[in-house]
């Protein structure tokens, strides 16, 4: 029996930036119930850097959107993912997320997405322009 492997691209269904900061998260619902997730990779576009460049990642645990973030609203985000760091002038980096897959497919209320930190002194910043994105391998 031949196996297709299937790739799907998601766009952030949310997305905030506030400096170093950024929140987001993505509907992947439209998954069919009848893949399955091989791989879920959380791609971080970065910005330009001159020195290594750690990067935090954590879990957000409680519900938020962009107008309430706007107004001063941080939701919790006290699990930690992972923590990275790029070598210097690195584009971009991935962070594995198929641990998370099941909650977000199945369980739309307890997907509120992840936190990304720059923990950086150089002065640099995540923008609108550039938001990260998912990209979700399936059999």
């Amino acid at each position: 029996m031949v196996s297709f492997e299937k790739c799907m691209f998601f766009l952030p269904n949310r997305f905030f930036v506030q400096g170093k900061e950024a929140y987001v998260s993505f509907n992947i619902a439209s998954i069919p119930s009848d893949m399955i997730v091989t791989s879920m990779n959380l791609q971080i576009p970065l910005p330009a850097h001159q020195t290594d460049l750690a990067i935090l990642v954590q879990e957000i645990t409680t519900g938020w959107d962009e107008s309430l973030m706007a107004g001063g609203y941080q939701p919790q985000h006290p699990l930690l993912i992972n923590q990275l760091v790029s070598p210097a002038g690195e584009p971009e980096i991935t962070v594995h997320l198929q641990h998370l897959q099941e909650k977000w497919r199945h369980d739309s209320l307890q997907n509120h997405g992840v936190y990304i930190q720059l923990l950086s002194l150089e002065p640099c910043c995540f923008t609108e322009e550039q938001p990260p994105y998912l990209l979700v391998s399936t059999v």
